[in-house]
Protein backbone atom coordinates (compact mmCIF):
# COMPACT_ATOMS: atom_id res chain seq x y z
CA UNK A 1 0.00 0.00 0.00
CA UNK A 2 2.88 2.17 0.67
CA UNK A 3 4.57 1.79 -2.98
CA UNK A 4 0.94 2.41 -4.25
CA UNK A 5 0.56 5.69 -2.31
CA UNK A 6 4.55 6.87 -3.03
CA UNK A 7 4.09 6.24 -7.06
CA UNK A 8 0.32 7.72 -7.68
CA UNK A 9 0.66 10.37 -5.49
CA UNK A 10 2.64 13.31 -3.97
CA UNK A 11 1.95 12.23 -0.14
CA UNK A 12 5.08 11.61 2.31
CA UNK A 13 4.33 8.31 1.73
CA UNK A 14 6.98 5.61 -0.10
CA UNK A 15 7.35 2.00 -0.03
CA UNK A 16 8.88 -0.98 -2.25
CA UNK A 17 7.03 -2.54 -4.92
CA UNK A 18 5.65 -5.94 -4.03
CA UNK A 19 3.33 -8.51 -5.47
CA UNK A 20 0.57 -7.07 -3.81
CA UNK A 21 1.43 -3.38 -4.80
CA UNK A 22 -0.66 -3.50 -7.52
CA UNK A 23 -4.11 -4.26 -5.76
CA UNK A 24 -4.07 -1.18 -3.77
CA UNK A 25 -4.31 0.89 -6.55
CA UNK A 26 -7.86 1.52 -5.66
CA UNK A 27 -7.50 2.37 -2.21
CA UNK A 28 -5.19 5.14 -3.33
CA UNK A 29 -7.54 6.27 -5.75
CA UNK A 30 -10.60 6.42 -3.08
CA UNK A 31 -8.41 7.91 -0.73
CA UNK A 32 -7.19 10.45 -3.44
CA UNK A 33 -10.95 11.07 -4.08
CA UNK A 34 -11.96 11.34 -0.48
CA UNK A 35 -9.22 14.73 0.15
CA UNK A 36 -10.90 16.14 -3.24
CA UNK A 37 -14.22 15.77 -2.28
CA UNK A 38 -12.96 17.13 0.58
CA UNK A 39 -11.77 20.15 0.37
CA UNK A 40 -14.76 20.83 -2.05
CA UNK A 41 -17.10 20.50 0.55
CA UNK A 42 -15.03 22.39 3.08
CA UNK A 43 -14.51 25.32 0.51
CA UNK A 44 -17.82 25.16 -0.47
CA UNK A 45 -18.67 25.81 3.07
CA UNK A 46 -17.31 29.39 2.99
CA UNK A 47 -17.81 30.50 -0.53
CA UNK A 48 -19.68 29.68 -4.40
CA UNK A 49 -19.48 26.52 -5.86
CA UNK A 50 -17.18 28.01 -8.62
CA UNK A 51 -14.74 28.28 -5.95
CA UNK A 52 -15.18 25.19 -4.67
CA UNK A 53 -14.60 23.67 -7.93
CA UNK A 54 -11.34 25.46 -8.34
CA UNK A 55 -10.20 24.07 -5.41
CA UNK A 56 -11.14 20.89 -6.27
CA UNK A 57 -9.25 20.89 -9.54
CA UNK A 58 -6.22 22.24 -7.81
CA UNK A 59 -6.21 19.90 -5.02
CA UNK A 60 -6.36 17.30 -7.70
CA UNK A 61 -3.42 18.54 -9.29
CA UNK A 62 -1.32 19.18 -6.26
CA UNK A 63 -2.31 15.70 -4.63
CA UNK A 64 -1.04 13.75 -7.96
CA UNK A 65 1.84 16.19 -9.03
CA UNK A 66 0.80 16.21 -12.15
CA UNK A 67 1.53 12.82 -13.18
CA UNK A 68 -1.34 11.48 -15.07
CA UNK A 69 -1.52 14.90 -17.03
CA UNK A 70 2.10 14.51 -18.52
CA UNK A 71 0.99 11.27 -19.99
CA UNK A 72 -2.04 13.36 -21.30
CA UNK A 73 -0.32 15.40 -22.85
CA UNK A 74 2.26 13.17 -24.32
CA UNK A 75 -1.21 10.95 -25.85
CA UNK A 76 -2.10 14.24 -27.31
CA UNK A 77 0.88 14.48 -29.23
CA UNK A 78 1.48 10.77 -30.16
CA UNK A 79 -1.79 9.30 -30.34
CA UNK A 80 -4.21 12.05 -32.40
CA UNK A 81 -2.29 13.92 -35.58
CA UNK A 82 -1.39 11.72 -38.43
CA UNK A 83 1.49 9.90 -38.13
CA UNK A 84 2.83 6.41 -38.55
CA UNK A 85 2.55 4.19 -35.60
CA UNK A 86 6.70 4.40 -35.04
CA UNK A 87 6.66 7.83 -35.28
CA UNK A 88 3.62 8.08 -32.73
CA UNK A 89 5.62 6.21 -30.24
CA UNK A 90 9.39 8.46 -30.45
CA UNK A 91 6.79 11.53 -30.07
CA UNK A 92 5.19 10.10 -26.66
CA UNK A 93 8.76 9.64 -25.20
CA UNK A 94 10.11 13.18 -26.28
CA UNK A 95 9.61 15.79 -22.87
CA UNK A 96 8.53 18.02 -25.62
CA UNK A 97 4.93 19.12 -25.50
CA UNK A 98 3.22 20.07 -28.89
CA UNK A 99 0.03 22.12 -29.89
CA UNK A 100 -2.25 18.80 -29.52
CA UNK A 101 -0.90 17.88 -25.96
CA UNK A 102 -1.10 21.28 -25.19
CA UNK A 103 -5.07 21.86 -26.67
CA UNK A 104 -5.74 18.40 -25.28
CA UNK A 105 -4.62 19.53 -21.71
CA UNK A 106 -6.62 22.72 -22.09
CA UNK A 107 -9.64 21.03 -22.83
CA UNK A 108 -9.39 18.54 -20.27
CA UNK A 109 -8.97 21.06 -17.23
CA UNK A 110 -11.35 23.03 -18.61
CA UNK A 111 -14.04 19.86 -18.69
CA UNK A 112 -13.36 18.75 -15.26
CA UNK A 113 -13.30 21.91 -13.70
CA UNK A 114 -16.95 22.01 -15.22
CA UNK A 115 -17.41 18.32 -13.88
CA UNK A 116 -16.55 19.59 -10.58
CA UNK A 117 -18.41 22.40 -10.73
CA UNK A 118 -21.83 20.28 -11.55
CA UNK A 119 -21.05 17.78 -9.11
CA UNK A 120 -21.34 20.47 -6.42
CA UNK A 121 -24.36 22.09 -7.55
CA UNK A 122 -25.75 18.80 -7.24
CA UNK A 123 -24.56 17.74 -3.80
CA UNK A 124 -22.35 15.00 -4.98
CA UNK A 125 -19.39 15.42 -4.74
CA UNK A 126 -18.62 12.33 -3.10
CA UNK A 127 -19.05 10.31 -6.03
CA UNK A 128 -15.56 11.43 -6.93
CA UNK A 129 -14.12 8.86 -4.51
CA UNK A 130 -16.12 5.23 -6.27
CA UNK A 131 -14.81 7.77 -9.87
CA UNK A 132 -11.00 7.97 -8.58
CA UNK A 133 -10.94 4.39 -7.12
CA UNK A 134 -12.31 3.09 -10.22
CA UNK A 135 -9.86 4.53 -12.47
CA UNK A 136 -6.38 3.47 -10.48
CA UNK A 137 -8.28 -0.26 -10.52
CA UNK A 138 -8.01 0.25 -14.54
CA UNK A 139 -4.74 1.31 -14.30
CA UNK A 140 -3.85 -1.64 -11.91
CA UNK A 141 -5.77 -4.20 -14.58
CA UNK A 142 -4.08 -2.58 -17.56
CA UNK A 143 -0.53 -3.05 -16.44
CA UNK A 144 -1.67 -6.57 -15.26
CA UNK A 145 -3.49 -7.61 -18.35
CA UNK A 146 -2.43 -5.15 -21.24
CA UNK A 147 -0.31 -5.55 -23.63
CA UNK A 148 2.50 -3.16 -22.29
CA UNK A 149 5.11 -1.87 -25.11
CA UNK A 150 8.04 -0.08 -23.56
CA UNK A 151 10.78 -1.60 -21.23
CA UNK A 152 11.45 -0.28 -18.44
CA UNK A 153 9.10 2.81 -17.53
CA UNK A 154 5.62 2.15 -15.17
CA UNK A 155 5.83 -1.66 -16.01
CA UNK A 156 9.43 -2.29 -14.26
CA UNK A 157 8.33 -0.80 -10.80
CA UNK A 158 5.78 -3.71 -10.03
CA UNK A 159 5.27 -7.14 -10.42
CA UNK A 160 2.53 -6.95 -13.05
CA UNK A 161 1.84 -10.43 -11.86
CA UNK A 162 0.43 -9.34 -8.81
CA UNK A 163 -2.95 -8.40 -8.60
CA UNK A 164 -5.42 -11.41 -8.79
CA UNK A 165 -8.58 -11.62 -10.77
CA UNK A 166 -10.43 -12.09 -7.76
CA UNK A 167 -9.03 -9.14 -6.02
CA UNK A 168 -9.94 -7.02 -9.43
CA UNK A 169 -13.38 -8.18 -9.35
CA UNK A 170 -14.02 -8.03 -5.78
CA UNK A 171 -12.92 -4.09 -6.11
CA UNK A 172 -14.82 -3.41 -9.00
CA UNK A 173 -17.96 -4.75 -7.53
CA UNK A 174 -17.14 -2.46 -4.50
CA UNK A 175 -16.79 0.58 -6.30
CA UNK A 176 -20.34 0.04 -8.67
CA UNK A 177 -21.54 -0.69 -5.26
CA UNK A 178 -20.74 2.12 -3.66
CA UNK A 179 -21.42 4.55 -6.51
CA UNK A 180 -24.70 3.03 -6.68
CA UNK A 181 -25.42 4.03 -2.87
CA UNK A 182 -23.59 7.53 -2.81
CA UNK A 183 -25.45 8.85 -5.91
CA UNK A 184 -28.26 6.54 -7.38
CA UNK A 185 -28.96 7.73 -10.93
CA UNK A 186 -25.82 10.07 -11.02
CA UNK A 187 -23.40 7.10 -9.77
CA UNK A 188 -23.91 4.68 -12.65
CA UNK A 189 -23.52 7.90 -14.92
CA UNK A 190 -20.48 8.42 -13.35
CA UNK A 191 -19.14 4.66 -13.41
CA UNK A 192 -20.54 4.80 -17.23
CA UNK A 193 -18.34 8.04 -18.04
CA UNK A 194 -15.35 6.08 -16.35
CA UNK A 195 -15.23 3.04 -17.80
CA UNK A 196 -15.89 4.72 -21.41
CA UNK A 197 -13.23 6.83 -21.19
CA UNK A 198 -10.83 5.00 -19.60
CA UNK A 199 -11.46 2.06 -22.11
CA UNK A 200 -11.88 4.42 -25.06
CA UNK A 201 -8.72 5.64 -24.62
CA UNK A 202 -6.63 2.25 -24.39
CA UNK A 203 -8.69 1.58 -27.30
CA UNK A 204 -6.79 4.40 -29.05
CA UNK A 205 -3.50 2.90 -28.38
CA UNK A 206 -4.20 0.05 -29.23
CA UNK A 207 -5.27 0.81 -32.97
CA UNK A 208 -3.05 3.23 -32.84
CA UNK A 209 0.58 1.77 -31.30
CA UNK A 210 -0.41 -1.68 -30.57
CA UNK A 211 -0.42 -1.35 -26.81
CA UNK A 212 -0.12 0.78 -24.11
CA UNK A 213 2.60 2.62 -22.19
CA UNK A 214 2.50 4.54 -18.74
CA UNK A 215 1.86 7.69 -20.81
CA UNK A 216 -1.31 5.83 -22.20
CA UNK A 217 -2.36 4.34 -18.86
CA UNK A 218 -2.23 7.81 -16.79
CA UNK A 219 -4.36 9.46 -19.74
CA UNK A 220 -6.50 7.27 -19.55
CA UNK A 221 -7.17 7.42 -16.01
CA UNK A 222 -7.46 11.15 -16.86
CA UNK A 223 -9.92 10.55 -19.45
CA UNK A 224 -11.78 8.33 -17.73
CA UNK A 225 -12.84 10.32 -14.60
CA UNK A 226 -13.11 13.45 -16.41
CA UNK A 227 -16.19 11.67 -18.27
CA UNK A 228 -16.99 10.29 -15.14
CA UNK A 229 -17.41 13.68 -13.74
CA UNK A 230 -19.53 15.52 -16.50
CA UNK A 231 -21.72 12.44 -16.85
CA UNK A 232 -22.42 12.49 -12.85
CA UNK A 233 -22.85 15.90 -13.34
CA UNK A 234 -26.13 16.35 -15.90
CA UNK A 235 -29.42 17.06 -14.39
CA UNK A 236 -30.79 13.56 -13.60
Amino acid sequence: MKAAFGFLSSLPISGSPRRSTLGFFPVVGAVLGALIAGVGILVGKVGAEPVAALAMLLADLALTGLLHFDGLADCGDGLLPPLPPERRRQVMKSPEIGAFGVAVVVAVMLARYVGFLELAVAGALWLIVPAWALSRLGMAATLRWGRYLTEGGIGSYFDTAGMPGWLALGTAIVVFAAAWAIGGGRGEAVVAGVVLGFGGTVMLAYRRIGGVTGDVIGAAGVVGETLGLLLGGLRW
